[in-house]
C-alpha cells in the first residue's frame, strides 16, 4: 500500500515537475531562492550558531521569510512574473516572430534559388538558340555551296576526268565522239566502204551511261550530257582530235 502511495506521488511530483508551467516556476523561485536551499543543505547548524548566534530554524525564518521585509514579497512574487513572462509573452514577443523570420528567410532563399534557376536555364536556351542559329547559318552556307557546285560543276567533272583518264575505257571514249558526231548517236555502224560492222564496246557505253556522260533516246540512240560535252572537250584538246 506504502509503495502504491509512494509512486503515485513520485508519478505525480514527476509530471508537475516536467509541466513547463511548474518547471518554469520552480527554476525561477529556486533563482531568487538559492541562498535558502544552499543553507538548508549546505550549512550546517554549528557555523551558523557562531556567526549570529541563532539556531538554524531561528536563522532560517528570520532570514528568509521575515514578512516585514519587502524583499521577502519581491522574491516570491518575481517567480510568477518571470513564468508568465517565459510561458505567455516570450514566445510572443521573441519566438513566434524569431520563426516568423525564419520562414520569410526560407521563403526568401527559395525565391532567389528559383531566380537564380530560372537565369541559368534561360541561358542555356539563348546558348541553344544561337547554336541553332549558327548551325542554322552553317547549313545554309553548306547549301549555298551545293547549289553552287551544281551550277557551276565543271570543277567536281575536272576531277572526274582526270580519274577517267586513269582507267581502262579512256581509250574507248573516242567511239563515243564517233558516234555521236559521225554517225548521229548510233551504237553500232558499218564501216565506210565495207561490210565490217564497228559496234561501241559495252564498257564505254555502260561507263558513260552511269557517270552521266550520255543518254539514251527512244530510239536506243546515245546523246551527250552537258557533263559528257565537257569530257568531250577535254578528251579532244588532250587527244588533239580535229
Amino acid at each position: 500500500m506504502n509503495s502504491e502511495i509512494t509512486e503515485s506521488f513520485n508519478g505525480i511530483l514527476k509530471q508537475r515537475l516536467t509541466t513547463p508551467i511548474y518547471g518554469t516556476f520552480l527554476i525561477s523561485w529556486f533563482v531568487f531562492h538559492w541562498e535558502f536551499i544552499f543553507t538548508i543543505f549546505f550549512v550546517s547548524e554549528e557555523k551558523i550558531w557562531q556567526a549570529t548566534g541563532l539556531l538554524k530554524n531561528d536563522y532560517l525564518n528570520k532570514t528568509f521569510f521575515d514578512f516585514t521585509n519587502w524583499y521577502f514579497y519581491i522574491s516570491w512574487l518575481l517567480p510568477f512574473i518571470f513564468t508568465w513572462l517565459i510561458i505567455w509573452k516570450f514566445p510572443k514577443w521573441i519566438s513566434l516572430p524569431a520563426f516568423r523570420r525564419e520562414e520569410d528567410y526560407k521563403i526568401e532563399k527559395s525565391r532567389i534559388r528559383l531566380s537564380v534557376q530560372k537565369k541559368v536555364r534561360a541561358d542555356e536556351i539563348e546558348i541553344e538558340e544561337s547554336k541553332k542559329k549558327k548551325l542554322g547559318i552553317i547549313a545554309e552556307n553548306m547549301q549555298k555551296e551545293k547549289e553552287i557546285q551544281k551550277l557551276t560543276p565543271e570543277e567536281d567533272w575536272g576531277k572526274e576526268y582526270e580519274e577517267f583518264k586513269k582507267s581502262s575505257y579512256y581509250s574507248d571514249f573516242n567511239s563515243i565522239i564517233e558516234s555521236i558526231y559521225r554517225q548521229k548517236g548510233e551504237t553500232s555502224w558499218y564501216q565506210e566502204n565495207s561490210l565490217y560492222k564497228i559496234q561501241i564496246s559495252k564498257g564505254i557505253l555502260a561507263y558513260s551511261n552511269t557517270n552521266g556522260l550520255i543518254k539514251f533516246d527512244d530510239n536506243h540512240k546515245i546523246n551527250l550530257t552537258e557533263k559528257g560535252l565537257f569530257f568531250v572537250k577535254k578528251f579532244s584538246r588532250d587527244n588533239q582530235i580535229n
